[in-house]
């Protein structure tokens, strides 16, 4: 017979997904206020694959924490 549980995630591994919540959300807001000023094409592509990156990053860990019924932390947020 298999015995099935509930992993909950460890009090270093809810800290690590907050610190890269807060990591991922500075990022968004700083990669969008570049892409809104950025000149070269180049770089532009590497903006918008690092903003992606990030944005898919934070969807990511929001499911972590929405699975394991964390709550989520507060971000940061684009001001203008």
């Amino acid at each position: 017979m298999i015995e099935e549980h509930e992993t909950k995630l460890t009090s270093s591994e809810i800290s690590t997904l907050w610190s890269g919540f807060q990591n991922n959300s500075m990022s968004i807001c700083v990669f969008k206020y570049f892409l809104e000023n950025v000149k070269d094409e180049e770089i532009k592509d590497v903006l918008t694959d690092a903003l992606h990156t990030s944005e898919e990053s934070l969807i990511q860990i929001e499911r972590i924490l929405k699975e394991d019924k964390q709550s989520n932390p507060v971000g940061f947020q684009m001001r203008m």
